[in-house]
């Protein structure tokens, strides 16, 4: 099963999440987002895509033509059904890429913080593979 790993140059290591994809036989490509302007189409292959963390924001001005690149594929993968997982600046992007906005916290967050669930949030989620 092919997948599509996205990572920034010298930080593509997609630990524990990755090997896990590994072991259920998915088989990676790897496409750097310093790169994303020689980034292949997406094939009608590709059955999963993982974005990776990064240490850029969404919101960068100076990586945007970036961001935009990435948050077209994530559309195309989105809108085709492939499954789609995004960790840490992964998930920002793909809340970005799907219409979320994504902007600085009033004040630093460093540690643990607890995640209440939006009842009234209706969209149907996506299906993931872990």
């Amino acid at each position: 099963m092919r997948a599509i790993l996205i990572a920034n140059k010298g930080d593509a290591d997609g630990g524990h999440v990755v090997a896990a994809f590994q072991n259920m036989g998915y088989v990676f490509t790897q496409l750097t987002r310093e790169e994303s302007d020689q980034w292949p189409l997406l094939g009608d292959d590709v059955q999963l895509v993982v974005s990776l963390g990064s240490d850029w924001s969404v919101y960068w001005p100076e990586v945007a033509h970036h961001v935009y690149k990435e948050s077209q594929l994530l559309r195309s993968a989105h809108q085709a059904g492939i499954p789609l997982l995004g960790v840490c600046f992964g998930a920002q992007i793909l809340a970005f890429a799907l219409g979320g906005e994504v902007k600085a916290a009033h004040h630093p967050e460093i540690g643990w913080f607890s995640v209440d669930w939006e009842p009234e949030f209706t969209q149907k989620m996506p299906d993931f593979v872990i």
